[in-house]
């Protein structure tokens, strides 16, 4: 099964856009659009493949050039670490003819990861090793994204400092489900992360940001560095994304979802260290709730002012809310076998 996720423009767009980046890429034989595509203006991703192979482009405004770049300088510290990432293959963004900015990168041939404990394994393996090559990147890399997380939390926190505040109102803004899931949570998630060990991690391993390569023995694959610009946490946080997109959104029985925890944890034991892996344990919990708080404080200010927000978008965290208390029971009885 395909993950990669990526849309393709009309073929005169894409033929002026592979002259534009100016790769082998010159003959054109493959170009599909998504289902439900009507505007290929509008697609911010191209595949584009040609007599010599394929590549995978993101055009972005200029406005997030800078985001990219220091993404791109992230990833590259990673990967001349030993860690598998995606980079460029051309050494700098491209200016393309609208105004937007061009990030070329290899196609990535890959499979999502399935909800089963030996694939957890690998993965908290795989991302021991991810933070073990972070904390190494270059100190002004660090000490960027230090800054910009810190800038970040204090902005998110202002939102939601006060749980009780914040639960009244979204209940204000007509959001009774996020307002009822805030109001169970007895402590502030940010108490916890905040006394634990703070990093550079990834920010946004998603299903479709962590891919086996499937011209290997399952190599991981890491990919989108965008949110570790500015994501200095506790390594609990990357875990507990992890866990909740391949896991939490997927399974469906409490036992598999035990398995799974106990098989990420195995395995973050084993790269990072039992020491490494019970500071994440302690942290897990609180980190599932900050990464459930994080987008409720952005929807809340796009509700407040009157901004759209996709359907889906609200559907995915009123669900993953539900999947939160759903195997609540199942993870406190794992987490423990972790903790110091």
């Amino acid at each position: 099964m395909s993950a990669r996720r990526w849309v393709c423009a009309d073929p005169e767009t894409a033929a002026s856009l592979c002259a534009t980046v100016r790769t082998e890429l010159d003959e054109i034989n493959r170009v599909e659009r998504p289902e439900g595509t009507a505007d290929a203006s509008e697609l911010r991703y191209f595949r584009l493949v040609g007599r010599t192979g394929a590549c995978f482009v993101k055009a972005i405004p200029e406005s997030a050039v800078s985001t990219g770049i220091a993404a791109e300088a992230i990833a590259r510290g990673v990967r001349l670490l030993g860690v598998g990432v995606c980079t460029m293959i051309v050494p700098e963004p491209l200016r393309w003819t609208d105004g937007r900015w061009l990030f070329v990168y290899p196609w990535v041939e890959a499979a999502t990861i399935p909800p089963e404990p030996d694939s957890l394994r690998r993965l908290g393996f795989r991302i021991a090793q991810l933070h073990g090559a972070l904390r190494r990147i270059p100190s002004e890399l660090r000490d960027d994204v230090a800054s910009r997380s810190d800038e970040r939390v204090r902005w998110l926190l202002a939102g939601n400092r006060d749980l009780s505040a914040f639960a009244e109102r979204l209940h204000r803004l007509s959001m009774r489900w996020a307002a009822d899931h805030v109001s169970s949570l007895s402590t502030h998630p940010w108490a916890v992360l905040s006394s634990l060990p703070q990093q550079v991690i990834h920010g946004d391993l998603n299903a479709g940001n962590v891919l086996w390569r499937e011209d290997t023995e399952k190599e991981f694959v890491f990919l989108d560095f965008e949110e570790a610009t500015r994501q200095y946490l506790p390594t609990a946080v990357d875990l507990a994304l992890a866990f909740e997109r391949i896991v939490l959104d997927v399974v469906s029985e409490a036992s598999l979802c035990a398995q799974c925890l106990d098989a990420l944890f195995n395995g973050y034991a084993v790269g990072e260290g039992e020491a490494a892996a019970a500071a994440a344990a302690d942290g897990f919990r609180a980190a599932l709730d900050w990464n459930l708080l994080t987008p409720l404080t952005i929807l809340a200010d796009f509700r407040a002012t009157g901004r759209d927000w996709p359907d889906e978008e609200w559907e995915k965290f009123h669900r993953l809310a539900d999947m939160h208390v759903r195997f609540r029971p199942a993870m406190e009885a794992t987490l423990p076998r972790w903790r110091k």
